[in-house]
């Protein structure tokens, strides 16, 4: 491979011209667009036909015979500047996300008092849904200490107690479990649709610019 120390553009005609000459046959001449230009170490420019391993990663220039750059081969992006633009990246996508939130926001509420009774109405339906699971609870739980009591007086008479009340206990601790964890998912849930209406709201009136009552 030939490399040739290039100060400016002027001279690309004659490399081409010296090129041709050095590569002895048609068969072997570098079409114009086959011709690269890099940087060294030493900060010296160097045309050839193919570019060395070590200067791959920097910004190749492609030249054609009248030493005009045709295609520019852009550097490899250092772990800092693709951490960069990663950042970059997320960043356009989490206000591309709030953008489109905002729109969503905007077209389901039109005033804040449309808020307000949304949120108003939302809550109250998840909170009786919890208030009739607790009803239901307190009645298994009542359930299950007379079943209790029941098979405590078989055995202070000195009797085991009949499998069906055993299995109708375990029946009902099993409905209790259910229903307890189903309450705290509702209340859980109850805490985020809370947490969710006031930033709803916040940010409602931010976009109107609602002062705060």
């Amino acid at each position: 491979m030939q490399i040739f120390y290039i100060q400016n553009n002027r001279l690309i005609r004659s490399f081409y011209i010296l090129l041709l000459f050095c590569a002895g046959s048609s068969s072997t001449v570098m079409a114009a667009s086959s011709i690269k230009c890099w940087t060294n170490k030493d900060n010296v420019r160097e045309c050839g036909s193919v570019v060395p391993p070590e200067y791959s990663q920097q910004q190749i220039e492609e030249k054609n015979e009248q030493g005009m750059t045709v295609k520019v081969h852009k550097a490899a992006k250092n772990k800092e500047e693709l951490e960069e633009e990663a950042r970059k990246k997320a960043e356009e996508a989490k206000q591309a996300e709030r953008r489109k939130r905002d729109k969503i926001l905007l077209m389901t509420f039109t005033t804040e008092r449309d808020l307000l009774i949304s949120r108003e109405t939302n809550l109250t339906a998840i909170t009786g849904i919890i208030n009739v699971s607790r009803g239901n609870a307190n009645n298994l739980i009542q359930n299950l200490n007379k079943l209790r009591k029941k098979a405590g007086d078989y055995e202070r008479g000195g009797k085991q107690a009949p499998d069906k009340l055993v299995q109708d206990m375990a029946d009902i601790e099993s409905q209790l479990e259910k229903l307890e964890r189903a309450i705290k998912e509702k209340e859980q849930e109850r805490a985020e649709m809370e947490k969710k209406f006031d930033e709803d709201l916040a940010r409602f009136r931010e976009l109107k610019k609602i002062r705060p009552r």
